[in-house]
């Protein structure tokens, strides 16, 4: 007796586990909403009938307990939206499958949700997402789309910022970080690795389908329009060295320069531009003669500036020519503190790298030629630099 009543236990435990928990979750006053329900087995939990969700305050939708359990969320193309705070913190959710007419997904909806490694989409028009819908999850996931619907997916807010978006016809399989079993390819501007159906380079962000406007337009060979800004604030820092020169014949001192610049730029397109002002402050210390004897310099330049094509990711040669008007404040000169300062004619080029769209580094020679009260002193001022910088704009 001892026995039958222990297997009949087990047995009811087993039913127990086994079985999927279901609940209620619809909203009963949108789109008949109260047919909405949720059901969770094995790890998936899947929301099914015709209409709206429920919106949720966090931690308050009823499957929250088990959230850490659940690895895939299956939404059917009954449901018309998708409640705020539906599933938080599902911290073990690797795969997302939305249904076709979904319209609105609401506020953190998926916050932190940071395994999240694919999703599926198969609405046309993109679904209208609330605050922080798809917060800690990568950009870089593939996101499967209808192909015709990547133009409105690459211009709506919030998802515009995936970069692997991929043909849903295309069937393929991903397991947690693993790479899709399917062939790859090359994308045409960057030239990284990217999936064979992938239809948006998740390197380089270039849509790899728009539509041609030429039939005789090359098409290009590296994604330059998003990594040039278009205008942009300009900071950077320079340490070198100087020399003076008088009649053209180098004077003995030598000087130790560290320079700062900031400047404003325009680029008309993604090789040529202007820098509408450029202005430059630099300190020359004297390093031959024990009198610690410094000066510093005023400059004020717009000029030109080059691009030029990419050859890897975002890198470029970027050249600059400059030409201004500066002042020389000397303040002390051969053990003398002076007061006096020399006004005359500068110009700087520069050549480097563009590291990325953010970053650029190169040299650049300053010469700094200055008058004494509107006579030509013979004297001018020749500085060779390391500039490191940085571009803040759009």
């Amino acid at each position: 007796m001892t026995k039958v009543v222990y297997v009949f236990f087990i047995i009811t435990l087993m039913s127990i586990s086994t079985h999927a928990q279901v609940w209620s979750c619809g909203n009963p006053n949108v789109n008949g909403g109260i047919n909405v329900t949720a059901s969770l087995s094995n790890g998936t939990l899947t929301i099914s009938g015709t209409g709206d969700m429920e919106h949720f305050i966090y931690g308050d939708a009823p499957w929250y307990s088990s959230h850490q359990s659940i690895s895939t969320i299956l939404i059917d193309n009954g449901v018309t939206s998708i409640g705020n705070w539906a599933f938080p913190d599902c911290s073990v959710l690797i795969s997302l499958e939305i249904g076709s007419n979904i319209t609105t997904i609401g506020n953190y909806a998926f916050y932190n949700c940071s395994k999240l490694a694919s999703m599926t989409i198969h609405a046309a028009a993109p679904p209208k997402l609330g605050v922080k819908v798809f917060s800690d999850v990568s950009v870089n996931i593939p996101v499967s789309i209808p192909a015709s619907s990547y133009n409105n997916y690459s211009n709506t807010f919030g998802w515009k910022n995936f970069t692997n978006f991929i043909d849903i016809a295309a069937k393929h399989v991903v397991v947690n970080d693993a790479k899709p079993i399917e062939e790859f390819k090359r994308c045409l501007y960057c030239g990284e690795e990217i999936l064979a159906v992938a239809i948006k380079c998740k390197h380089c962000g270039e849509w790899l389908n728009k539509p041609a406007t030429s039939t005789n337009k090359k098409q290009p060979t590296a994604n330059v329009t998003n990594c040039a800004k278009k205008t942009a604030f300009g900071l950077d820092i320079g340490l070198g060295g100087t020399i003076e020169t008088i009649y053209n014949k180098k004077f003995p001192p030598s000087y130790f320069a560290s320079a700062l610049g900031i400047r404003i730029m325009h680029h008309f397109n993604p090789y040529f531009g202007v820098d509408f002002l450029k202005i430059n402050w630099i300190t020359d210390v004297l390093t031959s003669v024990p009198d610690d004897d410094w000066l510093m310099r005023l400059q004020i330049m717009p000029g030109v500036r080059g691009n030029s094509p990419v050859f890897f990711k975002c890198m470029s040669v970027y050249s600059a020519f400059r030409l201004g008007y500066g002042m020389t404040f000397v303040a002390k000169q051969y053990g003398v503190q002076l007061a006096s300062h020399f006004e005359g004619l500068c110009l700087e080029t520069e050549l480097g790298l563009n590291l990325t769209p953010t970053v650029f580094a190169g040299f650049a020679y300053n010469y700094h030629k200055y008058f004494v009260n509107g006579i030509d002193s013979k004297r001018a001022l020749h500085t060779l630099s390391f500039r490191l910088g940085f571009n803040f704009g759009k």
